[in-house]
């Protein structure tokens, strides 16, 4: 097919000569430091620059629009020095691509070639369209063997494989094979309904587990970075997880499916919206939301400053509200780990205090922090096989603030007693706030 493309590209490697001791005593090292020293090295020992290596790397690509656009993997093009795309057909002629924006949270790139006249080039698909079961091609230049085309079908749809937050993606049993990347996959129609990106495989060759991005996404991103050469994304400003058994039974969310909130930024659009922790997203803009990692993706991709309709679970009630889409912010979380222990140990093994100036201090809390502070962990205790360390803070066990560590010892002791030994808790961590289910069977 003309219009998929062969991309090379070069990369300088910094490469470090160890240097040998020089031994005075030694003649071939005197005639050795002499003939180093005519050439600017360094006589004196220690590690020698050389001349830097070219790395060479290859991939695959293809043409969206005729005046040279092509799409191809961020990883295929990442830290390259110079991309060179080499066309379809009996002339091979090769270009000087120009990076026009990538992507790494997807994966995708957009380069630019100049010929002087239109290219052939392929329609995108509707990636929702395709059903598990469908045949499909993949085409690209699998170990450098380029116009490479393998048949097979779509098995599965929506696969996570935990490659960060945007996963979405067609996995296939067709042949995928280094040098594949950033390659199309197209339907029977010709259209292309997603881009070879991943497989997974032990020895790096193809066992029928392949991956590609779906073209939907591709082409929201390919339009950002044509026109604006970066992604801008929109957020909600909520800290969202999935619901587990153990929080499903606790918050009485059972056969609920949806992104549990567990915390809003402060002045954030889901703050300003009314959005509150415990409220379960089940849908955006009528699209049911059935993990936590799908809402970003969806929000992401929606116009900024847009409003947005959220079907929101609350207190046994669907709820909608309306969110306007605003500019991500996005924040790093940081845990201390600065341990000092209480004498105050719950049943679910975790020491805590209430929070006062010394320890807002010492922790580097905000002065209005509210909840009881975690100032140790038992050593394989509940709270320790969930990942609860020192410097958190409980804000709530089964939805009852607490402020105190007497009323946290009170609350707990009580749930134990009771027989139930089961709990949820919500903490907080740096700018995050998330639950954590603890049963003590």
């Amino acid at each position: 097919m003309p219009a998929v493309v062969n991309i090379s590209t070069s990369t300088s490697q910094k490469v470090i000569k160890k240097r040998q001791q020089l031994d005075a005593d030694n003649p071939y090292d005197i005639l050795r430091d002499l003939f180093e020293r005519e050439f600017g090295l360094n006589p004196y020992g220690g590690e020698q620059p050389v001349p830097p290596r070219k790395a060479i790397s290859l991939g695959s690509g293809f043409i969206v629009d005729p005046s040279g656009y092509i799409v191809t993997n961020n990883h295929v093009i990442d830290e390259a020095d110079e991309i060179n795309v080499t066309l379809s057909g009996e002339n091979g002629l090769s270009y000087k691509a120009k990076l026009i924006g990538k992507d790494s949270k997807t994966d995708l790139a957009v380069l630019k070639i100049d010929v002087g006249s239109n290219l052939p080039f392929i329609k995108f698909g509707d990636s929702d369209k395709a059903k598990v079961g469908d045949f499909i091609l993949v085409i690209g230049n699998p170990f450098g063997l380029g116009g490479s085309v393998s048949l097979g079908i779509i098995s599965a749809k929506a696969r996570n494989i935990n490659s960060g937050h945007f996963d979405d993606f067609i996995q296939t049993d067709a042949a995928i094979n280094v040098g594949n990347s950033g390659g199309p996959m197209l339907n029977t129609e010709g259209e292309v309904i997603g881009v070879n990106s991943v497989i997974l495989s032990p020895s790096k060759g193809n066992i029928g587990i392949g991956f590609a991005i779906p073209s939907n996404m591709v082409q929201y991103v390919f339009k950002q970075l044509k026109e604006k050469g970066k992604i801008v994304r929109g957020h909600l400003g909520v800290t969202i997880q999935d619901i587990e058994k153990g929080l499903a039974d606790d918050l009485g969310l059972r056969g609920i499916r949806g992104a549990l909130v567990s915390g809003a930024l402060k002045g954030s659009p889901a703050e300003r919206a009314g959005i509150r922790i415990g409220d379960v997203i089940t849908k955006l803009d009528g699209k049911a939301i059935t993990s936590a990692s799908q809402l970003p993706r969806l929000v992401g991709e929606i116009e900024l400053n847009k409003k947005v309709n959220l079907e929101i679970f609350r207190d046994g009630k669907i709820i909608n509200i309306q969110v306007n889409v605003e500019k991500s912010k996005e924040e790093d979380t940081i845990a201390s780990n600065d341990v000092e222990a209480s004498k105050n140990t719950s049943v679910f093994g975790m020491q805590v205090q209430t929070i006062n100036s010394r320890l807002i201090k010492k922790f580097n809390l905000r002065d209005n922090a509210k909840g009881v502070l975690v100032t140790g962990v038992e050593r394989g205790s509940l709270a320790a096989m969930v990942g609860i360390r020192a410097g958190d803070i409980v804000i709530s066990v089964n939805k009852k603030e607490v402020t105190t560590a007497k009323e946290f010892d009170a609350i707990t002791s009580n749930i134990k007693k009771s027989g139930k030994g089961s709990a949820t808790f919500l903490i907080a961590r740096g700018e995050s706030t998330f639950f954590v289910s603890l049963e003590d069977n």
